[in-house]
């Protein structure tokens, strides 16, 4: 599902100028078009609503959906670099400076490919790197993918921590960010890794929207492609950067894209 619907229904005004809300869009539409046969109310205004897709026209000749204009976006200050965040995060961790920390964000699901990290971490583990990786989140397959760590005596460079509340902190600790999804709308994700200044691999699954920064490198879902790509950015590690000023003009920014959707509701009652 693409992370960038923020509004999931579309809102019409009756000639009485009482506002109607129609059914809510599918959730699972990621990257295709809204169907044509959605039935709304009768419309004297159209709302211009965020997708992941271009306009397309539909059956009811009132209503119309415009380019996206609204974001999913993420609130920046939350996510801008800083160096005493990183060692607070690191030392609570019991991770070295010379470690390299590697991390993942997502649910653990077949879709977020948490098995091809498994397979990964075996590469680097037959390497020198000084490494850890950590998985933030939870799902239904946490337990079997703890289980195939533990079967293949990997346990060492793994670190999970489950669902928390201040994640925008620990991307500040990373070296590294993944995202070996196998497939993927928008991961609003990538956005935060990339607000927090860390570079970032993505795999070419994922839409190539999500690419806002110079950190981002696609690459195929093979693993030595990715083992030699890791080997050759730990060798690079560079200050992070406050990378506000990209996120704020790729309209990632949740103050702007708050306004702009209080401007069209605005709009849509006057």
């Amino acid at each position: 599902m693409s992370h960038n619907i923020l509004v999931n229904t579309i809102v019409s005004i009756s000639a009485k100028g009482n506002v109607h809300h129609t059914p809510s869009i599918p959730k699972n539409l990621g990257n295709t078009n809204i169907p044509t046969n959605i039935q709304t109310s009768p419309l004297l205004a159209a709302i211009k609503i965020e997708l992941n897709a271009p306009p397309i026209a539909v059956k009811n000749p009132e209503l119309t959906i415009l380019k996206p204009i609204i974001k999913n976006a993420i609130e920046i200050d939350e996510f801008i670099y800083n160096e005493d965040i990183r060692q607070e995060i690191r030392q609570n961790l019991n991770i070295n400076e010379n470690t390299y920390l590697i991390g993942h964000v997502g649910r653990f699901s077949n879709q977020k490919n948490h098995k091809f990290i498994i397979k990964l971490t075996e590469k680097l583990s037959q390497t020198n790197l000084d490494f850890k990786i950590i998985l933030i989140g939870e799902g239904e397959l946490e337990e079997k993918i703890k289980r195939q760590i533990n079967k293949k005596k990997l346990d060492k460079y793994f670190i999970f921590t489950g669902n928390i509340s201040n994640v925008n902190k620990y991307y500040q600790a990373l070296d590294l960010f993944i995202l070996p999804s196998k497939y993927e709308g928008l991961p609003l994700v990538g956005i935060e890794a990339q607000a927090s200044g860390t570079k970032c691999l993505f795999s070419e699954k994922i839409t190539k929207e999500v690419k806002i920064t110079d950190l981002v490198t696609f690459l195929p879902l093979n693993i030595n492609i990715w083992k030699d790509r890791i080997l050759k950015e730990c060798k690079n590690i560079t200050t992070k950067k406050d990378m506000t000023k990209k996120i704020k003009k790729a309209g990632y920014d949740i103050k702007t894209e708050t306004k702009k959707l209080e401007e069209l509701y605005i709009s849509l009652i006057e």
